[in-house]
């Protein structure tokens, strides 16, 4: 089984359960952080990318427990536009975690601003949620 590090859209539990086609259960999510890496938006869009930066932390779910056939629709919504990568994070507990993550390698300029969760759920969750469904029928 498998952990990705979900720092965008999927870590709302409505699209990464669209996207996974089956509930995820919250033990299976924890809170963890990415040293070293920032959240930045996207120039048109509204997901973020994730970038080094020294000294930032970037927040998001560790989400564990994930099939062969998780990690494939997990990869089909992606896209093209981000491919896996490992990743070492830190845990709530203070604990060190190995996962993988979407890393950006899209040709769509990246924004240095902060790229903000909750304000993606107020403006563009149901768009994306659309999205995220179709991805899963997909796969």
């Amino acid at each position: 089984m498998t952990t990705f590090f979900v720092f965008g859209s999927l870590m709302d539990m409505d699209i990464l359960s669209a996207v996974l086609g089956r509930a995820v259960p919250e033990s299976d999510c924890r809170i963890a952080h990415a040293d070293g890496f920032k959240r930045v938006r996207i120039a048109g869009v509204s997901y973020p990318a994730m970038i080094p930066s020294p000294g930032a932390t970037a927040e998001g779910l560790a989400v564990s427990n994930l099939s062969p056939r998780d990690v494939a629709r997990l990869a089909a919504y992606e896209g093209a536009n981000y491919e896996a990568r490992p990743i070492a994070l830190r845990l709530e507990d203070g604990s060190q975690a190995p996962a993988r993550y979407w890393h950006w390698i899209g040709k769509l300029a990246l924004v240095d601003a902060p790229w903000d969760f909750e304000t993606w759920r107020r403006t563009a969750k149901s768009g994306m949620l659309a999205a995220a469904r179709a991805a899963s029928r997909r796969t």
